[in-house]
């Protein structure tokens, strides 16, 4: 009888038994280890009083094992699609309430970019946010786990997403590379609604997923958020915005939608987080998309941040988070401070790395003291100026005479050009007349973009996205990068390289041309008929021209004979411009009647056409 009583309330032994083998984790012991390699931790805010743990760890061999006895055979036979378990599982097995949230502390040698937390919730392995240092992996779980491990993701075909301007037009070149398709022109209004209308040309039955994009700006130097803010701190307004939204994507069978708001207040952040849950809820009932723009912000130490932006929630809530950072081209440079690598180690530690989209430029960028602002490949030779003419010997009339010494150059900056090699990056320095640079424009050629695609790879994330694509003129061998990096082939591009190409035309056609370095001038004489002829200046590059500047008239005339009386000794002529033509982009040739015909002879400063003539030795020698 007294053995029998150890078995019943109020001793019940095996029940005590049971009990020994749970640690308790409260205010009062908020730590429970396990050796050296795990640490779970109560968080100070969360309650916890009758709260137990019992950890059993199962290798990886022990967890996949079919043996029948296994803890969760349903953990171990869930489906885990894109991801690979790396470590040991950490079976957690509980008495009492559970709390609202755990941290955990695993320490796991990590010798890739691509693992993360992700834990057991009964139903599924759920990814859990996390920060790395060195080999300890910190997550805070918004719930108590049954289990948890760190799983490695697994590279999936790279996704492109394409925004679309209202005054860009699209393609078939461009929607060849092309998995999502954003078109912009959509904005909240102050009543919850929505205003404007979507960029022309997509098909929300095409091939590539069509998911407008909501923005509170057209302009992003001009915000909207007044509205933002009217909304998000109005729950009826944010209920009515989110049934706007449902009806406009469902109404036109839409893929899904991408948010884009910004400048809000960070006492909102809690507010958006929530709007974008309860979005993405309506949304998925129907089998919607939702994606969000989230702003990455820089410190002065050259840190990334949320900003008013909760990665964690926000990831969790959507498919798809854009991050939309303000990169220097050296931020691609490996190991450099507040590099890409360190933005998008941070990334995949809040948000699951197969939602991720990286923000891109497709633009050059031009950089003086310090701060980028986009251009073309045209714009970044503009600063060169136009081509201006100097000679010795001018006549009243403003003619030279065949033979004469002609020196050609230009009005602006010189132009060097360089290659950085962490960037991967080729670049235009502008040089003033103290031989200092005044600025630079990163240029971005299919070998830079290349660089910068090849930076994600190592993390698997999602894959990226272009809002200025289709701003590009020149934007063929882009295409065809991202098209390599989208089909998972490797592109072989070569970096740009340059050279100015002079060019001595008639009326009637090109006499002659020659090439040099871009802050090279040009000395020549012109021996040829009377009339007008064009010196033109070019910048050739890939095989092709890219920029040409405005050119300048050469008027060549032989003096007229007339009786003179004897000459007297006169100072030496000062040199001074010819002529300059008005500026021409195009650098087209002057369109006067062809000369008549007849022998032409042209000497260039340092590439001589005919050695016969000492007139040019001297200026060719200045000019190196």
């Amino acid at each position: 009888m007294t053995a029998l009583a150890l078995f019943l309330p109020p001793i019940d032994l095996p029940d005590r038994l049971l009990a020994r083998s749970y640690t308790a984790l409260n205010a009062g012991s908020p730590l429970l280890t396990y050796g050296s390699e795990l640490r779970l931790i109560l968080p100070e805010d969360t309650a916890a009083t009758d709260f137990a743990l019992k950890i059993t760890r199962l290798s990886e061999a022990e967890f996949r094992g079919d043996s029948p006895e296994h803890p969760l055979p349903a953990a171990r036979s869930a489906p885990t699609t894109g991801y690979t378990l790396k470590s040991a599982v950490y079976i957690l097995e509980s008495r009492g309430a559970p709390p609202a949230s755990l941290s955990i502390e695993l320490r796991h040698a990590a010798d890739s970019e691509r693992l993360s937390l992700r834990g057991w919730d009964g139903d599924s392995w759920r990814f859990i946010p996390s920060a790395r240092s060195g080999d300890v992996f910190t997550g805070m779980a918004d719930y108590a786990p049954l289990a948890f491990a760190l799983f490695e993701r697994r590279p999936a075909a790279p996704i492109v997403l394409l925004a679309q301007e209202v005054s860009h037009d699209l393609n078939v070149e461009v929607i060849g590379i092309t998995t999502i398709l954003s078109p912009a022109g959509l904005r909240p209004s102050e009543q919850g609604g929505l205003v404007g209308s979507l960029a022309p040309g997509g098909d929300p039955e095409s091939n590539y997923l069509y998911m407008p994009l909501i923005r509170n700006f057209l302009d992003p130097q001009a915000l909207d958020t007044t509205t933002v803010e009217t909304i998000l701190g109005d729950p009826a307004l944010r209920r009515r915005h989110i049934g706007q939204i449902f009806r406009m994507v469902n109404n036109n069978v839409f893929a899904g939608v991408f948010i884009d708001y910004r400048g809000f207040s960070v006492e909102y952040r809690e507010s958006f987080a929530q709007f974008v849950t309860e979005l993405g809820t309506s949304l998925s009932q129907e089998g919607d998309l939702l994606g969000v723009v989230v702003p990455v912000e820089r410190s002065a130490e050259g840190e990334w941040h949320s900003g008013v932006y909760d990665w964690g929630r926000l990831g969790a809530a959507v498919d798809y988070v854009v991050l939309d950072a303000t990169l220097h081209p050296q931020d691609f440079t490996r190991g450099s401070a507040g590099n890409i690598e360190q933005l998008l180690r941070a990334a995949t530690g809040a948000v699951d790395g197969h939602k991720l989209l990286l923000s891109l430029s497709a633009s050059s960028q031009r950089e003086v003291d310090g701060l980028l602002s986009a251009t073309d490949w045209h714009s970044a030779f503009a600063p060169a100026g136009d081509v201006i003419l100097q000679a010795d010997d001018i006549s009243e009339t403003g003619s030279i005479e065949p033979g004469t010494v002609v020196r050609a150059s230009l009005s602006g900056y010189r132009l060097r050009s360089g290659f950085d090699d962490g960037a991967q990056t080729s670049y235009l320095d502008y040089i003033d007349q103290s031989d200092a640079p005044v600025a630079r424009t990163w240029l971005t050629d299919a070998a830079a973009l290349r660089h910068r695609l090849e930076q994600t790879l190592p993390f698997a994330i999602a894959g990226v996205a272009f809002g200025d694509l289709l701003a590009v003129d020149n934007r063929a061998p882009l295409m065809e990068t991202i098209m390599s990096y989208k089909s998972s082939q490797p592109s072989a591009s070569d970096p740009s390289e340059f050279v100015a190409r002079w060019s001595i035309d008639a009326a009637d056609g090109p006499l002659d041309q020659i090439d040099t370095q871009l802050d090279e001038d040009l000395v020549l004489t012109l021996e040829a008929p009377d009339g007008n002829y064009a010196v033109n200046w070019s910048v050739i590059g890939g095989g092709g021209p890219i920029s040409g500047r405005g050119g300048a008239v050469l008027p060549l005339f032989e003096p007229t004979p007339t009786p003179t009386p004897t000459p007297t000794p006169t100072p030496t002529p000062v040199p001074r411009v010819v002529v300059a033509a008005p500026s021409n982009t195009s650098g087209g040739s002057i369109d006067n009647a062809p000369p008549p015909p007849g022998s032409i002879r042209i000497e260039i400063g340092g590439h001589v056409t005919n050695t016969g003539s000492p007139r040019a030795i001297g200026p060719m020698r200045q000019a190196g």
